[in-house]
Parts: C-alpha cells; sequence; structure tokens
C-alpha cells in the first residue's frame, strides 16, 4: 500500500479538505475521495514524515505569453477529456505539459501545475495568466473553482471558445470580398495615378496644369504618394504602434467602448457576445448554490466591454439593496425585454437557474442574425466605397482623345 495525499473541495460548503489515505494506485484514493462526496484537486504520493515539509518547487517567472484562439480550445478540451478520464487536476496539466504541442501551452500548464502542487489553489495559479487564457475563461474557471465543478465547466469553457472561433470564421469570411473590392479599386487609383493619367499626358502634351477635377486629384495624390512613400510607410507604423499603446490604456478602452457601445449595430453584437459566457457563467454559479450577488460578480469577470461591467455592477447594487433582479436588469437596460421576460418567468417559477441557461443558448442564435446584419452592413459599405472611387476613376477611363474635357 501506498501513502497519498489529496486535496479536494467540498461541493456544499465549497471549501477545500486536504488529507491523507493508503491505497494501491491514485485512481482509487480518487474514487474514496469522491465517495465522501467531494471533487478530488490534487493526489499525489506522500510519505508520512514528509507531510509538513516546505520544500517547494521553483515557479517559473509569469510573462505575458501569447496564446490564440486555437491554443486556448486546445488546453481546455484536453482538460475536459482528461477530467472525464477521472484524472485529477494535476494530473492533467502535467499531462498536457509533457505532450502539448506549442511550447506556450507546456509552459502554462507546468507553471499552473507547479504552484498548485506548492499550496496555491487553481483560482489563484489561473488568474495571473487573463492574458493568454482570456477572461471570460478565467471568469468561468473562478466560478468552477467557487462551485466545486471543475470537472464540468471545462467543457462549456470549450464548447464557447469553439463558438466564438466559429463567429471569428463567418467575420473573416465576410470581410473577403469587401477588402478584395477596396484593394482593387485602391490599385485602380493608383494605376490611373502613376501610369495611365501620365501617358495621356504626354501623348497628347497636356500639362499638369490643364487637369481638372477629380483627374488632377489622382493625378496629384499618386504622386505624392509615390515621392514620399517612406514617410507615409512610417506614419503607418507609428499610427498603428500609437493605437496598439492606447488600446492597452484602460482610460482609452473605457472611451471606446463607450462609443461603440453607442452604435446601434455594434452594441447589439458586442452586448450579445459578451451576454452569453455572462449567463452561461451566471447559471452554473447560481444552480451551484452561489446567491444571486455573488453569482453576478462572478460572472460580470467574463466581460470584456468596461460599460457592460459597469452596467453589472449596477445590477449588483441594485439586488443587494433588496430590488428583484429583473427589475433590476430592466432599469440597468442590461438585457433586452425579450431575455428580461425569461428572468421574471424563472423569478416566478423559481427555476433561475434553468431561465439563465435558457437566455445563454437564445444569445447564441442570435448572434447568427447578427452576423447576417453585420453582412449587409458590410455589403452597403463596398457598394458606396466602390461608387466613391467610380466616381473618381470614371474621367479617367473615358475618351483619351479629349482628355482636358474630363474634369467634372
Amino acid at each position: 500500500m501506498i501513502n497519498f495525499f489529496y486535496k479536494a473541495i467540498n461541493r456544499e460548503t465549497k471549501e477545500e479538505v486536504s488529507g491523507f489515505k493508503e491505497a494501491e494506485s491514485p485512481r482509487e484514493v480518487r474514487e474514496y475521495v469522491r465517495s465522501l462526496g467531494l471533487m478530488p484537486i490534487i493526489v499525489r504520493e506522500s510519505a508520512p514524515e514528509n507531510i509538513n515539509t516546505n520544500e517547494k518547487k521553483p515557479v517559473s517567472k509569469v510573462a505575458k505569453i501569447n496564446f490564440n484562439l486555437d491554443d486556448r480550445i486546445y488546453f481546455f478540451s484536453q482538460l475536459h477529456v482528461m477530467f472525464s478520464a477521472g484524472l485529477t487536476l494535476t494530473d492533467a496539466l502535467s499531462s498536457i505539459a509533457k505532450h502539448a504541442p506549442k511550447i506556450n501551452i507546456k509552459k502554462i500548464a507546468h507553471n499552473i501545475e507547479t504552484e498548485i502542487r506548492n499550496g496555491k489553489t487553481f483560482t489563484e495559479s489561473i488568474k495571473k495568466y487573463s492574458y493568454s487564457i482570456g477572461e471570460s475563461a478565467v471568469g468561468l474557471c473562478l466560478t468552477a473553482e467557487a462551485a466545486g465543478q471543475l470537472d464540468d465547466i471545462m467543457g462549456k469553457i470549450t464548447e464557447i471558445l469553439k463558438k466564438e472561433k466559429l463567429l471569428r470564421s463567418k467575420l473573416s469570411t465576410m470581410m473577403i470580398y469587401p477588402t478584395l473590392m477596396t484593394i482593387l479599386c485602391v490599385g485602380m487609383f493608383f494605376l490611373c495615378g502613376l501610369f495611365i493619367i501620365p501617358r495621356l499626358m504626354e501623348a497628347f502634351f497636356i500639362s499638369k496644369e490643364k487637369l481638372t477635377g477629380s483627374l488632377k486629384f489622382i493625378y496629384e495624390t499618386s504622386q505624392f504618394c509615390a515621392e514620399n512613400w517612406i514617410l507615409i510607410l512610417l506614419c503607418i507604423l507609428g499610427c498603428f504602434v500609437a493605437l496598439k499603446l492606447l488600446i492597452k490604456s484602460s482610460s482609452f478602452k473605457k472611451i471606446s467602448d463607450h462609443i461603440i457601445m453607442s452604435i446601434p449595430i455594434l452594441n447589439e453584437s458586442i452586448r450579445y457576445i459578451n451576454l452569453s459566457p455572462f449567463f452561461a457563467v451566471l447559471g452554473l454559479a447560481y444552480d451551484a448554490g452561489l446567491t444571486i450577488p455573488s453569482s453576478i460578480e462572478m460572472a460580470a469577470i467574463s466581460i470584456s466591454n468596461t460599460k457592460l461591467k459597469k452596467d453589472a455592477a449596477q445590477v449588483v447594487k441594485s439586488v443587494v439593496n433588496g430590488r428583484p433582479l429583473s427589475i433590476a436588469l430592466a432599469e440597468s437596460n442590461f438585457v433586452s425585454p425579450t431575455f428580461n421576460a425569461l428572468v421574471v418567468a424563472g423569478e416566478k417559477s423559481g427555476d433561475l437557474g434553468k431561465m439563465f441557461n435558457e437566455i445563454s443558448l437564445n444569445i447564441n442564435q442570435s448572434i447568427d442574425d447578427i452576423t447576417a446584419k453585420l453582412l449587409e452592413v458590410i455589403k452597403l459599405a463596398v457598394i458606396v466605397i466602390v461608387g466613391i472611387f467610380v466616381l473618381l476613376l470614371a474621367p479617367a477611363l473615358q475618351n483619351s482623345a479629349n482628355l482636358p474635357m474630363m474634369g467634372f
């Protein structure tokens, strides 16, 4: 028999429980812990004389580790599969650290595993990597550990991330056509300004001063860009760097979030994209026994838009002051009347958790409708862009024999 140390979470009190158990294998210990109504987090060999040792493995320095969406999906889907197979959290992280295809995934898995083995909770370890893993995923993890549902939540995170990937794929596909049309129009603009118009001017002995209207604009703009392309490129790079730095600024994010939320079509899109994980977390936290204010505070971690975070905080304040949740949501305009009606139904039936999950599903379906609306807006924008370029380029493509008369 081998002496094993275990750490688990009490599903009812949400408290951590640790102890020792003699068994033949870690699986036997995990089954024993589950029979006590606990969720195992750590199971490892531990000799009795080493129980109080303070020796800890060194933890790697925390840095901003780049994680793309596919990396996040791999990380959480692997945790979900391994939890389903009965592995503990540390065993699952150890396996990912050994077998992950990318070094960044291995690094984060190893760091989190090491910190958990050194006595920290999963929550304390993963919060450091919100930059890499994403605020929404971290919010779900915090809820899961508080509720004792780490073995179930990884599948939910994977599902949300896959939906986000699908949405990004749809948006990318939608942007192919307008991007190609814009490139074509810009290419035609500079083709006329740098080659067609100068050749015609040379052939018909036309001076620059005799060009009129849009022809003159196309010619002078193209020549200026050709002569100062290095300066223009540096300006573009400078603007890109400045914008990147601004995006990291909390003050700029607050301003930009408020501006974005004031645009109707974008307001609806950003709101639904943020509220989908919010209500998913809210339903899980509420079903796990957390109070409504605590559940909302936990779910608000998954929201990335600062205005919506502020609205969620206002909802919490109203509920704490004794207002029903449905009234607090209506007063803050946090959700549409349609979804708030489901909250009212949940309050009357006493099954709010089910209604929160229903709202999350309905929001996911609504995102498809919003995507279709965005596609129509993009199509309209493409028509406007193409129309502007046609108005500018048409004179350059008319009767070349009467060049001086082609200006507007």
